[in-house]
């Protein structure tokens, strides 16, 4: 974008000058945003994640290419689409790769906060839990006003498929917490673990016994006292 301000004046009286100068914004923000978020099932169920549009445009079309880091997810489709989608359609590109296309009725658009479908599909049984990733590698609409097309950003996706194996994921928060995620069978008991550094004096010690109920427990923030924290 290029914006032009004119008018500006500086005086050292008497004397007063006017000038006009030329400032380039770089329009570096998307126009609108497709979210996938996270959920967690057991290994060999099905599942589904909503496809969570924002947009302040008025948008009639959009255009989503979408890459499945995992082998453990099959059969994917567009299920539930949303009463302003009126047609969908979900192709395979090879090598875990699709495209999707949406199109809104003649007396609708694309906008706002809505959920545009489910994103289904079957996992794989066997293996060890994992985490399948989706990554958005295109995202384009179009409005009926212009011929302009719009980008977006597509968030990831994340998928933990529970086996045997607990996950443990986590983030630091801005006030320096460590929030952590336990994924694992409930029923079962897990021992949360934590070490401060890796030198030979830094060991083990017990957080915390947790016994889940469901696949996934968020366990309370410990706060990060050390330049470097493992967990396990």
């Amino acid at each position: 974008r290029l914006r032009t301000v004119t008018g500006v004046q500086t005086c050292a009286l008497p004397i007063c000058a006017t000038q006009s100068f030329s400032v380039i914004v770089l329009d570096t923000q998307p126009d609108f945003l497709l979210n996938l978020g996270t959920t967690q099932l057991l290994s060999g169920a099905s599942g589904s994640l909503p496809l969570a549009l924002r947009s302040g445009a008025a948008l009639t079309n959009i255009h989503w290419v979408v890459a499945v880091q995992s082998d453990r997810l099959t059969n994917l489709a567009l299920q539930a689409l949303a009463p302003e989608v009126v047609s969908a359609d979900f192709v395979a590109l090879g090598s875990n790769r699709f495209d999707a296309r949406f199109r809104s009725r003649p007396d609708a658009t694309l906008q706002g906060d809505l959920v545009l479908a489910q994103l289904a599909f079957d996992t794989v049984s066997n293996g060890p839990s994992s985490v399948a990733r989706l990554t958005g590698e295109l995202l384009t609409g179009a409005r009926a006003s212009s011929a302009v097309p719009l980008n977006g950003n597509a968030a990831r996706g994340r998928v933990f498929l529970i086996s045997r194996e607990p996950i443990l994921d986590g983030t630091i928060t801005n006030n320096r917490q460590m929030a952590l995620d336990l994924y694992g069978l409930p029923g079962k008991r897990y021992a949360l673990q934590r070490r401060l550094g890796v030198g030979p004096t830094n060991a083990w010690s017990l957080v915390e016994v947790v016994a889940p109920t469901n696949l996934k427990t968020t366990l309370p923030p410990l706060p990060a006292t050390a330049p470097a924290e493992f967990f396990r």
